[in-house]
């Protein structure tokens, strides 16, 4: 592999600006900006560095602040999406099955875009008295076009 070419853009400087996640700025002055516009070309603005904020900050303006982070866990509790809810059928069969003695309340849900979509539930366990015995995490593997769905890992914790 050749790395001369790559080597001298990284060194001149253009190159590390880019990988910087800056942009670079031109200015000119007042008497070129007039000059350039007498000849009828025209003149490259001075433009303003270009920093993408953490997550956290992002005020919902912009593609970028709007769109969701791919491969991220999203918290999708109370949501009415019908997938959701098939998964959460899925689920409560499931935790009938293993003990039809304690009532399970839907604490949280998470989803996950992988190669399908991965289903993190959060439950927990109420007995008759209405006390807390375990709480149980679900993770559910959902494929909805191949009408797959398996179930991943069930962990059981003491309530906290």
């Amino acid at each position: 592999m050749r790395f001369g070419p790559l080597l001298a853009l990284l060194l001149s400087g253009l190159g590390s600006s880019v990988f910087a996640g800056e942009t670079t700025t031109t200015t000119v002055s007042d008497k070129e900006a007039a000059a350039a516009e007498k000849r009828g070309d025209r003149p490259e603005r001075p433009t303003r560095p270009t920093y993408l904020r953490p997550r956290d900050q992002m005020d919902g303006r912009g593609p970028v602040a709007s769109a969701p982070l791919v491969g991220a866990k999203q918290d999708v509790t109370g949501s009415n999406d019908k997938h959701l809810s098939e998964v959460t059928e899925f689920a409560a069969k499931y935790l009938t099955e293993q003990n039809s003695e304690l009532t399970y309340i839907q604490v949280k849900a998470e989803v996950q875009v992988v190669a399908g979509m991965m289903y993190t539930l959060h439950y927990r366990g109420n007995d008759a008295a209405g006390e807390c015995l375990e709480e149980r995490t679900l993770v559910v593997y959902d494929k909805p076009w191949l009408d797959e769905r398996t179930l991943k890992s069930d962990t059981v914790t003491e309530c906290t």
